[in-house]
Parts: C-alpha cells; structure tokens; sequence
C-alpha cells in the first residue's frame, strides 16, 4: 500500500521543533529555514522508504536528519572505501 507523504506546515514546524531540542541542535535564522528545508527532505525520503513493502529495515529520525547525504559523506565520521 503506497501513499504519499506530505506534511502539513504545523506538523511540520512541531517535528522540526522537536528534532532541535531532542539533538541539541540550535541554528541562526536564515540557516533555520534552510536545515528545516533539508529535515522536510529526509523526512519525505523516510516515510517512502518505510511504506516501501519491499524494504527489510525501516528508517527513522536521528541527530543527521538536517543534513544532506552529500555533506554527511563528507564526515570523517563516514569513511568511504
């Protein structure tokens, strides 16, 4: 059963919210808007992962939801062979 993902602007803004206090996360405003941007991102690439009845794993929210694959690889805390 698939079905899209969409996020109303509260729900939203109270996910977000919540991410920031969970993980500690505080930001200036202009970088606010834009890590919530990339939060809304990921949250949309976890919700169509997990209701993919394909998938063996499910996702979920951790303290690298406000950040792009991208930038995360470039982490030396994700070492690339």
């Amino acid at each position: 059963m698939a079905s899209a993902f969409i996020l109303s602007g509260d729900k939203s803004t109270k996910q977000f919210e919540s991410f920031k206090t969970k993980f500690g996360k505080s930001y200036t405003a202009d970088e606010d808007e834009f890590r919530r941007s990339i939060f809304n991102s990921n949250l949309e690439k976890i919700s169509q992962h997990n209701i993919d009845e394909t998938q063996t794993f499910e996702l979920g929210v951790t303290q690298f939801a406000d950040l792009t694959n991208e930038y995360m690889w470039q982490m030396p805390l994700f070492p690339r062979d």
